[in-house]
């Protein structure tokens, strides 16, 4: 599932992001430092064996 990060302090859309645990992008527009973490962390797929 696509999620769209946008800055906490201009809300101009940053990225859109699918498979991350924390992420950190600086904002070009008002140049604050966004951090975000999962909402949910879920466990690596595993390969199939065989």
């Amino acid at each position: 599932m696509l999620t769209e990060i946008r800055c906490k302090q201009c809300s101009r859309k940053l990225a859109t992001a699918s498979d991350y645990q924390f992420i950190e992008i600086k904002c070009p527009r008002c140049k604050h430092l966004n951090q975000q973490r999962a909402t949910s962390s879920k466990p690596p797929k595993e390969m199939p064996r065989g």
